[in-house]
């Protein structure tokens, strides 16, 4: 069985002393025992495998690294996310990173149901990069996507072609998939009036043809729709 792991410290060498999350993580978490072969994840597009060997109950290192693939760096797609319920949001951005977002930006909407002091933490952004890393490792992500610090609706730039959901647009037949590289899409509630009105006159807004998505359906979909062009 090959077990897996993310390592951004730096240079992945041919040997690698787990730090005590690290071998918390594999010996705890994925059962990984002496001798096995790790897969190792530098978030860069590299892909490694090595040995596992077990120096104690509270060390352990990988031995024998060598790389084993190189992935293309994807096509930039960035992920503006209105800020929705916490636990939901922890979906999003699983979503999100296994269907291979270059970035994500949190947005704090009219409908964001968090206090705002809350987003603007340390604390959060750390528990969100958690929630990234770990989706890396369970996808397969080479790649470890970006993710921004929350920002509120005003202060969002919309300079890039967006494309962005909302359950009642009037969709264009003549819309072109291939010019968009930024997915954006709402909390629950949705867009406010005042939010759909700069949308409106920034990018273009699509609807999708089934009933009203859940946020972290939306967010598989509309990366679909400009990743399959």
């Amino acid at each position: 069985m090959i077990h897996r792991i993310l390592i951004t410290s730096g240079k992945i060498l041919p040997s690698i002393q787990l730090n005590k999350a690290q071998h918390h993580h594999i010996i705890n978490v994925t059962r990984a025992r002496n001798g096995d072969t790790i897969e190792i994840l530098d978030g860069c597009g590299s892909i490694y495998q090595g040995g596992l060997t077990i120096i104690s109950k509270s060390q352990s290192c990988i031995d024998q690294i060598s790389c084993m693939s190189v992935a293309e760096k994807p096509t930039l797609s960035i992920l503006l996310a209105g800020i929705t319920k916490l636990n939901a949001f922890d979906l999003i951005l699983q979503k999100a990173t296994e269907m291979g977002v270059s970035e994500i930006q949190p947005i704090i909407c009219e409908f964001t149901p968090v206090k705002h002091q809350i987003l603007y933490s340390a604390e959060r952004l750390a528990h969100w990069e958690k929630v990234i890393q770990s989706s890396v490792i369970q996808s397969r992500n080479p790649w470890l996507p970006k993710i921004q610090p929350a920002k509120i609706f005003s202060q969002i730039s919309w300079e890039r072609p967006t494309l962005t959901l909302h359950p009642y647009a009037e969709n264009d037949e003549d819309t072109k998939l291939n010019t968009f590289n930024q997915v954006a899409v709402g909390p629950e509630g949705g867009w406010s009036k005042k939010e759909l009105d700069i949308i409106h006159e920034n990018c273009e807004t699509v609807s999708i043809n089934t009933p009203i998505l859940r946020a972290d359906t939306a967010v598989v979909a509309g990366l679909i729709l400009i990743k399959t062009k």
